[in-house]
């Protein structure tokens, strides 16, 4: 296999490049918000009553991206295999494969997935990635990240905490190599609902810029107030702010921001004994390294450009790692 396509499916995005396998070098690529949420809500609304199976229209979508990829590369991509990690193999993917449950290698072997292959209407083999899933806990996509994240980082030596932030934050544990424990953290969903649907809504307004001082210190305040105080009673502090005049709206918004991400944070303290690398995966990325430095808690920074790298690598680590295993369900595929 010369070269792949690499395909991150995510709940609210969708990102397709292509791929040497010489040096996992990236030739093309495009990206859209035509996450796996939005593409599930067209299939129900428009094509599930029409016949369509959800299988089928996925692979449209699929298709469409490949072209436009195709288009970016200025080359005939067909044939080419598709390695998709993230939500696409979730119940509301394009075929739900059951979850790898732990302790999980970090090689990436033994990891479930599934082989699609070519079709009249479809001129690429597609594999298709799962998640990782705990006695109460699941994901899918940030065990492909991590592969690739420890894969490409040579002075690992077999034990860390990493963290994961976004609408849904992961902590994962690794010891030994092996991912042995991990936690979601609803952090990023929990500041959309409460800032656009809760009382304190008309107490904030939307600001993104963390730079200037008075919204820094609302942050680190709220950073603050999270990691050690109750919850529910702080976050309504945003209101009462707001009526005393305390915070200006735009300064609540970076407070409510550094209540639920120092709320995250709790389980970082004392007790953790595992070297702690907070990888870059989102916009929130900033926010989280200033919390950070705010709570004085040190960790490798793993920059956004490695956490996209990482896809590409641990995507082909999972490849070879399953292609040649004895019970890989490629044997006789090709």
């Amino acid at each position: 296999m010369v070269r792949f396509i690499s395909c991150d499916w995510g709940t609210t995005s969708f990102r397709l490049k292509l791929v040497d396998t010489a040096d996992l070098k990236v030739l093309a690529e495009v990206s859209s918000e035509m996450g796996v949420s939005r593409v599930n809500r067209m299939f129900l609304d428009s094509a599930a009553a029409s016949g369509y199976t959800r299988e089928k229209f996925f692979k449209e979508t699929l298709a469409k991206g490949v072209l436009s990829l195709q288009e970016a590369f200025g080359g005939d991509l067909s044939g080419l295999m598709i390695i998709c990690s993230g939500m696409a193999s979730s119940s509301i993917g394009l075929r739900e494969l059951a979850f790898t449950p732990i302790p999980f290698h970090v090689s990436g072997r033994d990891l479930n997935m599934d082989f699609i292959g070519v079709t009249d209407s479809f001129p690429n083999s597609l594999i298709l990635l799962s998640g990782l899933k705990s006695e109460q806990d699941v994901m899918r996509g940030e065990e492909t990240q991590l592969i690739g994240i420890i894969q490409d980082n040579k002075t690992f030596e077999g034990d860390g905490l990493f963290v994961f932030p976004g609408t849904h934050s992961k902590h994962i544990s690794v010891r030994e190599g092996y991912v042995v424990d991990f936690t979601t953290y609803m952090t990023g969903e929990m500041f959309e609902v409460i800032g656009t649907q809760s009382i304190l809504k008309n107490s904030i307004s939307a600001n993104a810029d963390l730079s200037s001082s008075d919204h820094v210190a609302a942050f680190r305040e709220g950073v603050h107030r999270g990691y050690r105080d109750p919850l529910l009673s702080t976050l309504f502090k945003v209101r009462t702010q707001e009526l005393f005049h305390t915070y200006s709206p735009s300064q609540n918004y970076h407070y409510l921001s550094g209540v639920l991400i120092g709320s995250e944070l709790k389980n970082l303290g004392k007790d953790n004994r595992l070297p702690l690398y907070l990888c870059g995966t989102s916009s929130v990325f900033h926010p989280y390294q200033v919390a950070f430095e705010t709570l004085e808690i040190p960790a490798v920074t793993v920059s956004k450009e490695m956490v996209e790298i990482s896809v590409v690598s641990g995507q082909y680590k999972i490849f070879n790692q399953n292609l040649n295993h004895e019970r890989s369900i490629f044997l006789g595929s090709f």
